[in-house]
């Protein structure tokens, strides 16, 4: 790795987490399908799109950051399927139009457990969230 051109101020301990991940990732599923499982380290924001096509979330054995991982969803004449372990904090908001997103919250037994919080649109599709 290069090093940068310009110096860069001191990191704070807050953004030394998991410094050479991204911020952020995009996961598209356009009439076909995307899966996301085993061990992966999502990084704070995940963004799942799915047209006419499939995207799995499979966060059983992931490594999530501390504190709360968004995932934010569009499912057009699509689905999204979200699995999460049993010691993970929910929140799960959308709206369904011709189609199907759950509003539920789930508090993890560990009250400094991770979260997610899962927010989105599902047009003549479906949002699934499953805790195993």
């Amino acid at each position: 790795m290069k090093p940068p051109k310009y110096p860069l101020a001191p990191a704070s301990e807050a953004d030394l987490v998991h410094p050479d991940e991204p911020e952020s990732r995009l996961v598209v599923a356009f009439m076909g399908g995307h899966e996301l499982k085993g061990l992966w380290d999502p990084p704070g924001e995940i963004r799942a799109i799915s047209v006419m096509g499939g995207t799995k979330l499979d966060f059983r054995e992931a490594d999530l950051l501390e504190g709360v991982t968004e995932i934010r969803v569009l499912a057009v004449m699509g689905g999204v399927e979200i699995v999460v372990p049993s010691d993970v904090s929910v929140e799960c908001q959308g709206i369904g139009i011709l189609g199907g997103f759950p509003s539920f919250g789930r508090q993890a037994p560990e009250p400094d457990a991770p979260a997610l919080r899962i927010r989105g649109l599902a047009i003549m599709g479906g949002v699934d969230v499953k805790v195993r």
